[in-house]
């Protein structure tokens, strides 16, 4: 494939020409389901990932705390949330960035050791990504900060019946392409983020034969979950979103975003030619609420979904998603002009991901730190909100703070000269 680059933009750096190719070129395919503890490179037992930079234990609050504490309890690491926090202020329990693990993380991104985690990868390359399963049931779960004995026992059901199935079907079916799924998605409504019901509907179709030929004891419950669960291809659309642009991760001298991510207080950003990440911020949340919520209930999560908008998904390809209008200001047709305007921050559009109100145009692909920096203009970002103890409380979209973006090219972070940790 050769790289197409618009007419109207700048003169592309050569690096950030590079970074551009690895990720057209990158083909994610599910090859395996499997609990994080054999999943991930240095995953311990006593090791709790969660989404964003990790922070010193005092700075987390919310339901990112609580689903820290939660996750812990779950894994047995402790009999009760307080003595969880005891445990992890004292360092018995550690806390590590997803992303450092081969792995993503929505909303408050926990993840454990038993974790069950759907495996994405580029064949010719081998570049790899993780992420959690979407929990059973209701906008109630542990991801959102809460957790009780239906939690629990959904999650158990997941953990001891769900993954090993569709793992078993995966395996069966000698892996699963994600790109054509994903195009197919974008044709029937979806944006690849907030809406993944096509892609859903596809995939339990793909996944129902090899299920039905392997006669799996717990089959049915697969069943079940690929045909109730309407958001289940968020956490596939993460993974896969992940790989493409960590393919283009860590060329010396690249200005192209491969990384924005969010924990409980800052939104960070990262660049392909560095490993530091850049913090701002959070936006300030916008969008509808469910009934007896409002925006005063919102309390940020964090979560690592916004990777999906790296690859020119979810907030990028609003457009291509009608149904949620709802969720964002005014009509369609201003939907479409936001969306016509993300294309002076990008470098290309994909050839496979389009967008048909557009006539059929290749999403924005390839956001480019000095574009956005030129523009002022911020990627948009599709979000849901969650509140304390309550899931889910609504959902919209916001714009990227601007800061992040021209610190990292101020700190020349896409030439590699300071990689330290943010």
């Amino acid at each position: 494939m050769s790289t197409t680059f618009p007419a109207a933009s700048p003169q592309i750096r050569p690096a950030s020409a590079a970074s551009m190719q690895r990720m057209l070129e990158a083909q994610p395919v599910l090859v395996d389901v499997l609990p994080a503890g054999e999943a991930l490179d240095g995953m311990t037992p006593d090791t709790v990932l969660v989404a964003g930079p990790v922070m010193a234990p005092g700075e987390y609050h919310g339901p990112q705390r609580d689903a820290i504490r939660y996750a812990a309890v779950h894994e047995g690491l402790a009999p009760d949330p307080d003595q969880a926090w005891e445990r992890l202020v004292a360092g018995k329990i550690k806390l590590g960035h997803t992303l450092d693990y081969g792995c993503v993380g929505s909303t408050a991104g926990v993840h454990t050791f038993s974790t069950p985690v759907y495996r994405v990868e580029d064949p010719a390359t081998g570049v790899r990504a993780h992420c959690g399963m979407y929990e059973f049931g209701t906008r109630r779960g542990l991801s959102l900060g809460v957790y009780d004995d239906e939690v629990r026992d959904r999650l158990h059901r997941l953990e001891e019946e769900v993954a090993p199935a569709i793992g078993a079907a995966v395996r069966a079916a000698g892996g699963i392409p994600l790109l054509p799924m994903m195009s197919r998605a974008l044709r029937m409504g979806d944006e690849l983020h907030s809406r993944t019901l096509a892609a859903a509907h596809v995939l339990a179709r793909t996944l129902m034969a090899p299920l039905a030929d392997l006669g799996h004891p717990h089959r049915r419950t697969a069943i079940e979950y690929l045909t109730t669960i309407d958001p289940l291809f968020l956490r596939l659309s993460m993974a896969a979103a992940t790989v493409i642009v960590t393919s283009g991760h860590g060329v010396p001298g690249s200005t192209v975003v491969t990384g924005m991510v969010m924990n409980c207080r800052r939104f960070h950003v990262r660049l392909a030619g560095s490993d530091r990440w850049f913090a701002a911020p959070l936006p300030e949340p916008r969008g509808r609420f469910f009934p007896g919520f409002s925006v005063d209930d919102v309390v940020w999560t964090g979560g690592e979904s916004c990777m999906t908008e790296c690859a020119g998904l979810g907030g990028m390809a609003q457009a291509a998603a009608p149904a949620l209008l709802d969720y964002h200001d005014g009509d369609f047709a201003g939907l479409i002009r936001h969306n016509l305007g993300l294309y002076s921050i990008v470098r290309t559009e994909h050839p496979d991901l389009v967008i048909p109100a557009l006539g059929f145009r290749g999403v924005p692909f390839g956001i480019d730190a000095e574009l956005v920096a030129d523009t002022g203009l911020t990627p948009l970002i599709d979000v849901g909100y969650a509140g304390i103890g309550v899931g889910q409380v609504g959902a919209g979209s916001v714009r990227a703070p601007l800061a992040c973006f021209t610190e990292a090219l101020a700190a020349g972070a896409a030439t590699g000269a300071d990689a330290t940790g943010a």
